[in-house]
């Protein structure tokens, strides 16, 4: 690779977002992330649970922005919220139960 390629190879991965880890991270997604904990919503699982994994690997490399509470842990915490199944999202009063779209989170929180 050309030292010119490689200097705009560089600009593309500065412009289009950020580094987190080993991979690219979208601004975008980390401030989505970010959005959603200031606004007190969290998700409550269970580390065995498939669909828990799935709603996770929908934030990739951003979960570690997101409020999250395992309920094989904190199983006290997960009653007094009322978690009946994995994953349930709570937002305000709202239980969602099940894996949520980025748009039904934006939505709901207005991030």
């Amino acid at each position: 690779m050309k030292i010119k390629d490689l200097v705009l190879f560089l600009f593309m991965i500065v412009v289009s977002g950020c580094v987190t880890g080993n991979s690219i991270v979208s601004s975008d997604k980390i401030k989505f992330a970010k959005c959603l904990s200031e606004n007190n919503a969290t998700m409550y699982g269970a580390y065995w649970c498939s669909h828990c994994q799935s709603q996770k690997e929908l934030f990739g490399d951003v979960v570690q922005f997101i409020n999250y509470v395992d309920c094989t842990e904190e199983t006290i915490e997960c009653e007094n919220a009322g978690v009946r199944g994995y994953p349930t999202g709570i937002i305000g009063e709202q239980h969602l139960e099940g894996a949520q779209s980025f748009s039904t989170l934006s939505k709901l929180t207005g991030c």
